[in-house]
């Protein structure tokens, strides 16, 4: 029993994300309805795939259209290489992957293939300038 109730949900999942792919924003919108209002609660706590399915449909919705996929000297981009090598619980998880408002899994350090690559700011240093 607990096998088909697996296939049911990752066919629901499935379903719910190539419907609604065309649509992506800066969320990946790959959860159900249902599912994404019950993790708003979750909003800004680390997010992790439950499975490979939804691991991939993140893993298409997000890491293939960000432009930090690799970076200039073609490494992989080092949040979905650590989120592989660390469990959610470490300490040392990336908080990049985390819950939106909308309880859809985002990746804050997403920026879209093409466009200028963000500048990081130390989170310590006091802005001056408003920038």
């Amino acid at each position: 029993m607990p096998g088909s109730l697996c296939v049911l949900m990752a066919a629901r999942l499935f379903s719910h994300a190539t419907n609604s792919f065309k649509e992506m924003t800066a969320t990946a919108d790959i959860l159900p309805p249902k599912q994404a209002d019950m993790q708003k609660p979750c909003a800004g706590q680390p997010y992790r795939p439950s499975n490979g399915l939804e691991g991939d449909l993140f893993r298409e919705s997000m890491c293939e259209r960000c432009g930090s996929l690799t970076n200039e000297h073609g490494n992989p981009c080092q949040v979905m290489v650590m989120t592989m090598h660390y469990c959610r619980d470490d300490p040392d998880y990336p908080r990049e992957w985390q819950y939106s408002a909308t309880g859809q899994p985002t990746c804050t350090a997403f920026h879209e293939a093409g466009a200028p690559v963000p500048k990081a700011r130390c989170e310590y240093t006091v802005d001056l300038f408003g920038a």
